[in-house]
């Protein structure tokens, strides 16, 4: 079983109650879901997720995108620079 619903938090750049980023920090992992779909959610080690997200902050990504709407190439020296 997931996390509970209270332990969710939204991304900060959500601006409606649906399409949403959601994510539950539960120590050593950490789960992601689509609020459309709060059934359905990914966990990632937490250490992981932090270096994926620092990643993002640093603007590591192209901004090239894939046909699933994801970062499809990673800026050459992003990853362990």
């Amino acid at each position: 079983m997931g996390p509970d619903r209270s332990a969710w938090r939204r991304a900060s750049r959500c601006v409606s109650e649906h399409n949403c980023v959601e994510f539950s920090d539960r120590g050593p992992s950490i789960s992601v879901r689509d609020s459309v779909i709060p059934a359905v959610a990914l966990t990632f080690a937490a250490d992981d997720w932090r270096s994926f997200v620092t990643l993002l902050k640093n603007d590591a990504f192209e901004g090239h995108q894939s046909s699933l709407g994801v970062a499809s190439r990673v800026r050459p020296g992003a990853i362990g620079s």
